[in-house]
């Protein structure tokens, strides 16, 4: 049976008794259930049966007539534009809240005080068909979070029994999972409508079970299924979320921008461990330019390792010359030659192309490089604290 089957009959059973096409919309009079219908119906409502959706026009008209504050029924009339025939909508209130609306096609406005009647008592139990449809879901939504937070805790003992709930009770239809994780630079409290909209609309467009979101205090978590080949990729999936927050975003007014990490595959039951790596991810993404706004634990290379390391490091664990070199604002020419010269393995000719430098001058600038820092470039080991101090100087370590 169908989830809308009790909204069904109710509208089935309206439209036989007054002889009228009748509909019931959600909030934003996307079609939910409609009666079976004799003829054609007309295009504004086959456009919200195929599509699901109702222009901005539509909308702007059907508001117009103050539909979303009525109490009781509301006419409204023909509208060639948008392809509407004259109708009746009724509100569909439960416990004060705007659950929907009940349209009933009226060409020629001949339905009297008695049907219209009738419609309202048929239209007062679909507002409460709706509220409890909504109450379930909201229950669902709070086992779900709680499987879900107990599921990624650091320390939850819970996390098999948990991933075995989401699975048993059809939340989450996954062996091995991938776990994004999306944090705004700007204020959380700014930017949380703006995240937990872009999760809601990825959730939205993903296969049923495919996904599961979360929002945590400053950054929003999407658990992604992996089992189905068909589906969209985790970084695929970055992408399109990275969209949407921006979308919202713009909507919100705000300057933020987000950046999404990628955990690696796990099992369901391990879950946390690709949290920790997405938020791993995510921190260096909003560190080191070069990742860009998407940053995968897979790919990180030795930021793998750097983000691991203890947050309470000093300069007393650093090389001494590489503290002297960052310390001093003059030196930022020297710091970057530095860089590029040990990511490429001491390789003067690569460094110079990458510098567009002469040999000469690369050469003096190393040789500038070891005067301040005191360090050896021919020594591995020289080489590899500079290397090393560099990378975490960039994570703010």
């Amino acid at each position: 049976m169908s989830t809308h089957a009790p909204l069904q009959i109710i509208v089935d059973s309206l439209a036989a008794d007054i002889g009228r096409d009748v509909a019931i919309d959600d909030r934003q009079i996307r079609w939910i259930v409609h009666s079976p219908h004799d003829e054609e119906p007309d295009p504004a409502r086959m456009r919200s049966i195929l599509t699901r959706t109702v222009p901005e026009e539509a909308l702007r008209w059907a508001f117009s007539f103050g539909i979303g504050e009525a109490e009781g029924p509301v006419r409204l009339p023909a509208n060639a534009d948008i392809g509407a025939e004259a109708r009746v909508c009724i509100p569909l209130r439960a416990r004060d809240v705007l659950l929907g609306f009940m349209f009933i096609v009226d060409p020629e406005e001949t339905l009297d005080p008695a049907q219209i009647a009738q419609a309202e008592e048929a239209a007062q139990e679909a507002a409460h068909v709706l509220y409890r449809e909504r109450r379930l879901r909201e229950l669902e939504r709070e086992r779900e979070r709680w499987l879900l937070a107990h599921l990624l805790a650091d320390d939850s003992a819970d996390a098999e029994q948990a991933a075995r709930a989401l699975a048993d009770e059809g939340f989450l239809d996954a062996g091995r999972v991938a776990v994004l994780v999306i944090r705004a630079d700007a204020d959380p409290a700014r930017c949380e409508i703006a995240v937990g909209s872009a999760l809601d609309r990825l959730r939205r467009s993903v296969p049923l079970r495919g996904g599961l979101e979360l929002r945590q205090a400053d950054h929003g978590v999407f658990v992604v299924a992996l089992d189905d080949a068909s589906a969209a990729s985790p970084r695929d999936l970055a992408e399109r979320l990275i969209a949407l927050a921006d979308e919202a975003v713009l909507a919100e007014a705000t300057e933020a921008v987000t950046r999404v990490g990628i955990g690696g595959a796990e099992p369901l039951e391990a879950a946390r461990r690709s949290y920790r790596q997405a938020r791993d991810a995510v921190a260096i993404a909003q560190r080191v330019a070069r990742f860009g706004r998407v940053a995968a634990w897979d790919e990180l290379g030795v930021y793998r390792t750097l983000a691991r390391f203890p947050d309470d490091l000093d300069d007393d664990a650093l090389h001494p010359g590489l503290v002297a070199l960052l310390r001093d604002g003059a030196h930022e020419q020297l710091v970057e030659t530095l860089d590029a010269y040990l990511d490429r393995a001491g390789d003067i000719k690569a460094t110079a192309e990458a510098l567009n430098l002469h040999r000469a001058t690369l050469y003096y600038r190393l040789q500038r490089i070891e005067e301040i820092t005191g360090a050896r470039l021919k020594v591995g080991e020289d080489r590899l604290a500079l290397h090393l101090g560099l990378r975490l100087s960039r994570l703010g370590r």
